[in-house]
C-alpha cells in the first residue's frame, strides 16, 4: 500500500514538473537551458520523491493502530487504503481526515497547477499566433 500510494503521489508531481517544463520550453525556448539546468531538474525529481514518501509515511502507521475483526477480502489485488479502513473495527475518523486532506493537498494542488500551466501555454501560443 505504501509504495502504490507513494508512486501515485510521485507521478502527480512528475506530471506537474512536465507541465512546467513544457511551459518554459514554449514561453522562452532560447532560455530553456538557462532556466531548467540539470541540477534544477534533479532537485525537482528529488522533491517529488521526498514529497511522496513524506506524505505517505503516516498511512501505514495510522492503519497499524487499528483493530481488525473482519475477513481479509479486498476489492483490489493490492492494499487500497479505503478498503483496509472498511475492514477495521475501531474508529477510522483520523484515517478518513488524513486520506481526504492528502488527496486534496497533493493531487488537488498538482491538478490545479497543471491546469494553470496548460492555460498559460495556450495563452502563450495564442499570443504568438496573433
Amino acid at each position: 500500500m505504501f509504495f502504490i500510494h507513494t508512486f501515485s503521489s510521485m507521478e502527480s508531481a512528475i506530471l506537474l514538473a512536465m507541465a512546467f517544463d513544457r511551459f518554459i520550453a514554449i514561453r522562452n525556448p532560447l532560455h530553456y537551458t538557462v532556466v531548467l539546468t540539470p541540477p534544477r531538474i534533479i532537485r525537482m525529481g528529488l522533491a517529488a520523491v521526498v514529497r511522496g514518501v513524506v506524505l505517505m509515511v503516516p498511512l501505514p502507521i495510522l492503519l497499524k493502530r487499528l483493530p481488525f475483526c473482519k475477513g481479509v477480502i479486498l476489492s483490489h489485488c493490492y492494499c487500497y487504503h479505503p478498503d483496509i479502513m472498511k475492514l477495521a473495527c475501531g474508529p477510522v475518523k483520523v484515517n478518513i481526515i488524513y486520506g481526504l486532506s492528502l488527496v486534496l493537498c497533493s493531487f488537488g494542488v498538482d491538478s490545479v497547477f497543471i491546469v494553470i500551466s496548460y492555460i498559460l501555454i495556450l495563452k502563450t501560443v495564442l499570443d504568438i499566433a496573433s
